[in-house]
């Protein structure tokens, strides 16, 4: 009863009320039949309110239990939340495992996108590159995201100072200048070039 009472007021949108009353019935009963709903509907009303850390205490909860409907929203919310927060090690274990789940094509590039800039962010240059291969595999991801891949391939490259190969990919990404990416890419090449004493 303490739980239906709970989530009716969920169910009527009354998220402040809700966080409150799921929140009770969680700390209520630890070993409850309903914590996994409760723990998913209170982290929806926290994300609504932008409790970001008390959301993730949530939906970390939701995670660890065996796979349910609510896994995969679960995983999708703590990743966003992680990377936004700059937790990265967090947020690429978080894209790791929506990669093995994902049910859609956009969660599917989501989490490999994902990986790719934490991979990139965390140093780990071989992951980078693998990661944004597979990433380039799908021909029909978006030209944005083509050019990032190539350029984040190149930078990993470069800080592993395979110039040879890091000028290649700047080469493909220095197409348009007007761009970051592009601009970046343009100068790289000439300063390799010029490293190499190809002067002309």
């Amino acid at each position: 009863l303490v739980y239906l009472a709970a989530e009716n007021i969920y169910m009527g949108g009354d998220c402040e009320h809700a966080i409150s009353s799921l929140g009770s019935y969680i700390e209520s009963f630890p070993a409850g039949s309903y914590l996994l709903n409760a723990h998913f509907y209170k982290a929806e009303c926290q994300l609504k309110s932008r409790d970001l850390s008390n959301a993730l205490v949530s939906l970390n909860y939701v995670i660890r239990q065996a796979r349910n409907p609510f896994t995969v929203p679960a995983v999708l919310a703590a990743s966003r939340i992680n990377y936004s927060s700059e937790s990265y090690a967090a947020a690429l274990e978080n894209y790791l495992m929506l990669d093995g789940l994902a049910e859609t094509r956009l969660h599917t590039i989501e989490a490999r996108t994902g990986k790719l800039r934490c991979y990139y962010l965390l140093e780990e240059y071989a992951n980078s590159i693998d990661a944004a291969r597979v990433l380039l595999g799908d021909e029909f991801i978006a030209v944005e995201l083509k050019r990032e891949a190539h350029y984040k391939i190149a930078k990993s490259f470069l800080a592993q100072d395979r110039f040879a190969l890091a000028l290649e990919e700047f080469k493909i990404v220095s197409g348009d200048a007007r761009t970051v990416e592009g601009a970046e890419s343009k100068y790289r090449v000439a300063e390799l070039l010029f490293v190499r004493k190809e002067y002309d």
